[in-house]
Formats: structure tokens, C-alpha cells, sequence
């Protein structure tokens, strides 16, 4: 019996980039809470986040392979978070105006069977230029920026 493949994220960006693989697999929602407030560095942090969303469905599936990721937005190490309203997404976008910042991201894969873990995490260097406030303000009234580790998405 082939082990199944599980996807903790709804996230569409998720879900489109593990598709590009042709792996056969299956979406499951993660309820795991997420705590930005752990003082780990960067780079273990998302693998740590990561952990808890695939182990939140250890229980849920008896033998697949969970893969779970999470991605933050770091500032001079300060990491910025979802905005969720868009005065914070305008304030996050702010700051990243004409500053170089880390996209960081983590992912997790564990054999829920056995208990196996294989986690990396991911640096990617990243500069903005001058963003005017006109254009954040129109960038914000998208809705885009709202569900985005620091306020934007860099596909």
C-alpha cells in the first residue's frame, strides 16, 4: 500500500507549487496555532512552525507523509508577521520600502508511521525599492497583502 501524501495548508500558493512536482496528494487543513513570540533565530523558527503544523496531523492520518512549510519576513532579524488589517499591512510595506530584508521559509516532512522528520529551511535575500505611499495604499486595497508574511507575495 503506497503511503499517502498529505499537504497541511489550504494555502493556494501551497498547493500549486507541491502540484508542480505530478505527486499525488491530498490537502488537509493544519489547527496548529502558530507563536511568533518563540525567541529562536530565524531560520529555526519556521522549521519549528513548520513541525507543529505537519505533527498537528500525525493523529489524523496512520501512515502518510505530512509536509508542512511556513514562511516569515524578517527586518533586521525582527520578523513581521501576517498584517491581517491593512493599517498594518501598510506599516510592514513601509518599513520594507527601499530596505533589503530575508524571506525565510521552513518545511517539515514526517512519516506519521514511524515518526521520521526532514526539515530545511530557506533563506532568500530580498530588496524593495522605493515603494511611494500611493502605490503601498493601492497594493493594500487589493486585499492581497493581508495573508502574506510581510505583507506581500513574491512568486
Amino acid at each position: 500500500m503506497k503511503r499517502k501524501i498529505i499537504l497541511a495548508s489550504t494555502s493556494p500558493r501551497r498547493k500549486e507549487l507541491l502540484a508542480t512536482t505530478g505527486l499525488k496528494f491530498q490537502v488537509s487543513s493544519s489547527n496548529y496555532e502558530e507563536d511568533m513570540t518563540i525567541e529562536l533565530p530565524v531560520a529555526e523558527l519556521v522549521k519549528y512552525l513548520s513541525l507543529g503544523k505537519a505533527q498537528s496531523l500525525i493523529n489524523e492520518f496512520e501512515d502518510a507523509i505530512i509536509i508542512a512549510a511556513d514562511t516569515v519576513v524578517a527586518l533586521n532579524g525582527e520578523v513581521l508577521g501576517k498584517p491581517h488589517t491593512p493599517e498594518r499591512a501598510v506599516e510592514i510595506l513601509k518599513l520594507l520600502s527601499g530596505q533589503p530584508h530575508s524571506v525565510f521559509t521552513g518545511v517539515s516532512i514526517v512519516v506519521s508511521k514511524n515518526g521520521n522528520i526532514v526539515q530545511r529551511a530557506v533563506e532568500s535575500q530580498i530588496f524593495f525599492k522605493d515603494i511611494s505611499d500611493k502605490t503601498n495604499e493601492e497594493y493594500v486595497a487589493t486585499g492581497d497583502p493581508l495573508d502574506k508574511a510581510g505583507a506581500y507575495g513574491i512568486q
